[in-house]
């Protein structure tokens, strides 16, 4: 762990433990990040990446839900056809 990511482990009184059910990513990149927290499709891109269920279908699904609400954005302005709502 490394700078902001170690500071909020120590806070909490977090050690490292293979088996523990807390991960802590931390990024070098800034501009994401400038409101000073995590977009929400980064946690849902992480969340996709779980060998849990639960937790994968669970990011699949904001992704989905961040999409439609993009592609109803672009409809409304004009700039895309409607979308049919099928997934693959």
């Amino acid at each position: 762990m490394a700078g902001d990511a170690k500071a909020l482990a120590d806070s909490f009184g977090l050690v490292e433990d293979r088996s523990g059910n807390a991960i802590i990513h931390g990024v070098e990149l800034e501009e994401p990040f400038t409101e000073g927290r995590t977009p929400v499709a980064a946690v849902a891109v992480d969340l996709m990446g779980s060998l849990v269920t639960r937790e994968r279908s669970a990011g699949q699904r904001v992704i989905e839900e961040l999409l439609a609400r993009d592609r109803a954005v672009q409809y409304a302005q004009g700039r895309t056809q409607p979308h049919s709502g099928a997934t693959q």
